[in-house]
């Protein structure tokens, strides 16, 4: 399992989509939070309305697990600790997991090409001053993520082919600003991408 930890707007969550696709693997995500229900990975269990019975409806997750593919556990440091045992036991190493409300095949294999990816902001040791919503993430987690821990940060040659020239320019002049005050404030290269944009949809009221 891969963890990339980096600002926000810097591309993890693009980075995983492209891997998916260079590995000729289907591709499904989850964002992660505190609110989301269990059944978010577990699926669900549905009446059919055909005397009382109920139908075990996958979730993306284990639809990904069990057929291949990479899912993407996005904002893996805004989850509840509790929530991620489910995760915990799917990375464990093992061939698979075991769901009980599926009670016909509770066992829930390992595909041979199935990928686990993750995003955050932080390396799950909590909330910080930027990030002010994240979690501190249980150690039986980060360690399934351990090896696979990379740190993303923005990069140059992605900027300078997707943001325009006068706005990177500008950017790179507050990134300068931000680091020499050291503001705990982050421009994103998604910022100057949904800038660029603009720019280029009203040319005539554009300023900086």
């Amino acid at each position: 399992p891969v963890l990339m930890v980096g600002p926000t707007g810097c591309g993890k969550t693009f980075i995983a989509e492209q891997t998916a696709k260079a590995l000729e693997l289907d591709f499904s995500a989850l964002s992660c939070s505190i609110g989301a229900p269990e059944s978010a990975l577990t699926g669900l269990l549905l009446p059919t309305g055909e005397g009382g019975k109920f139908v075990y409806v996958p979730s993306e997750f284990v639809r990904i697990y069990e057929n291949g593919g990479l899912f993407l556990l996005d904002e893996l440091d805004n989850s509840d600790a509790n929530w991620l045992v489910l995760i915990n036991m799917a990375l464990s190493g093992t061939d698979g997991f075991y769901l009980p409300q599926r009670y016909e095949n509770p066992f829930v294999k390992r595909h041979e090409n199935f990928v686990c990816m993750a995003a955050a902001n932080t390396f799950g040791t909590g909330t910080d001053l930027q990030y002010v919503g994240r979690s501190q993430l249980d150690e039986a987690t980060l360690d399934r993520f351990r090896a696979g821990t990379v740190y993303m940060d923005y990069d140059p040659a992605v900027e300078e082919s997707i943001v325009d020239a006068e706005i990177l320019s500008w950017g790179r002049r507050v990134r300068e600003k931000i680091r020499e005050h050291k503001l705990r404030r982050n421009l994103s290269t998604r910022v100057m991408r949904d800038f660029t944009q603009l720019k280029h949809a009203y040319p005539d009221k554009w300023s900086l």
